[in-house]
């Protein structure tokens, strides 16, 4: 006992004040608190200025430039709606902040052209576990030529709107539908895309002989929801003889994909019109 009181006595005297001194472990010259050369085993658990961690989240320097306990993913759960027509979803306790994502239904053919697609939007909501986020999911126009519906989320002063896409009214308007839009509240800080256009159709012909003559028509692809790729319908394609007007064969299109693609145009020589997809409305949390 009285080697260890003179061994503190010691350090004492020749270091000054032990507790306000650098220490360091296989260190000889420490220029931290606590300086360590070699690794660290901790058998307990690590807090960071006082608070211990939950379940899979890390160390990481918050807003303030300090030390804490965080999550490498703010949205890890997600739920996605797809029945038509309006909707609420209930915050689950604990939750500050989510994501919405929205895309309106696609357009409906006819048989000059296909129908758009819908547009899409994403924002971000700040959010309380006392309330509800209402939503509407939008429905695809049904051929021939009907456009599609928006789909949109509400939560007190945030809001989100994607407009479905436009059915093909190209034989009035020598036009191609056009692809939905969207808007988005200031403070969500939305980010969106518009729906891609419908596509008229392609007519070619060839002589195939002195005799025979043959002419195809390709109908338009139906226009791709904003954000999206391959949701848009094919086109049908018909071949058929140039004088007696006789089908030799055929491939009827689609109807457009979910979420948000334009129905793919059936042709005006008797194919198939094809109705668009419908919307989608998906809350990451």
């Amino acid at each position: 006992m009285k080697k260890i009181a003179f061994v503190f006595i010691y350090i004492l005297l020749n270091n000054g004040n032990v507790f306000s001194q650098n220490v360091g472990i296989g260190n000889t010259s420490p220029t931290e608190k606590l300086d360590v050369t070699g690794n660290i085993n901790v058998t307990g658990t690590i807090k960071a200025n006082g608070v211990d961690g939950s379940a899979n989240q890390v160390l990481m320097k918050n807003g303030s430039g300090v030390l804490a306990w965080g999550d490498m993913c703010e949205y890890k759960n997600a739920v996605t709606f797809t029945t038509l027509g309006a909707g609420t979803w209930t915050v689950p306790a604990g939750i500050t902040k989510i994501r919405v994502e929205l895309w309106g239904g696609g357009g409906g053919s006819t048989g000059n052209g296909s129908g758009a697609g819908g547009g899409y939007v994403t924002g971000v909501f700040t959010v309380a576990a006392v309330g509800s986020v209402s939503y509407t999911v939008g429905t695809g126009g049904a051929a021939p030529g009907n456009s599609g519906t928006a789909s949109s989320a509400s939560y007190a002063s945030f809001s989100g709107i994607a407009f479905g896409g436009a059915g093909d009214n190209s034989a009035a308007t020598f036009n191609v539908a056009a692809g939905g839009s969207f808007t988005g509240s200031v403070a969500a800080g939305f980010y969106g895309a518009v729906g891609e256009a419908g596509a008229q159709n392609r007519f070619e012909g060839y002589q195939l002989n002195s005799t025979t003559y043959r002419e195809s028509q390709t109908g338009g692809k139906g226009g791709d929801g904003g954000n999206t790729v391959n949701t848009g319908g094919k086109g049908m394609y018909i071949l058929r003889d140039g004088v007696t007007s006789n089908v030799i064969y055929g491939f009827f299109g689609g109807h457009g994909s979910m979420p948000g693609g334009g129905g793919g145009s059936g042709g005006i020589w008797g194919g198939q019109l094809k109705n668009g997809g419908q919307g989608m409305v998906i809350i990451h949390y």
